[in-house]
């Protein structure tokens, strides 16, 4: 018979959730698809799904009241966020533990310390 780590009696524990715990994204996504009552159109409440109440309040705090943080906010979900450029000049020294490696400005690298 093949040895195992585990037989019928030595089993792991378990260590997960307790039972009937909702998960967060859960929680959060049953929010933002419940029905409520927003701002009051001619005299009367609309209702709407929360996340759209939510971005109907970003949108309102960019564009009535200027805030650039709420623009910004919208302008990466809708158009992604704007990847950022690293420019480098001169040499670079990159190690790696137990070798290392230069980058020059040419593009050229050496390695030392790596047996060929």
């Amino acid at each position: 018979m093949k040895k195992t780590l585990f037989s019928s009696t030595n089993q792991p524990k378990k260590n997960g959730a307790k039972k009937g715990v909702r998960h967060i994204k859960t929680i959060i996504g049953e929010f933002f698809n419940t029905e409520i009552e927003w701002e009051e159109v001619k005299g009367k409440p609309k209702k709407m799904l929360a996340i759209d109440a939510m971005v109907a309040a970003q949108l309102k705090k960019a564009y009535k009241d200027g805030d650039l943080g709420a623009f910004k906010e919208l302008s990466d979900r809708y158009y992604g966020k704007v990847k950022e450029k690293h420019e480098h000049s001169g040499d670079m020294i990159i190690n790696y533990g137990h070798r290392r490696k230069e980058v020059w400005e040419e593009g050229a690298e050496e390695d030392e310390g790596v047996d060929r």
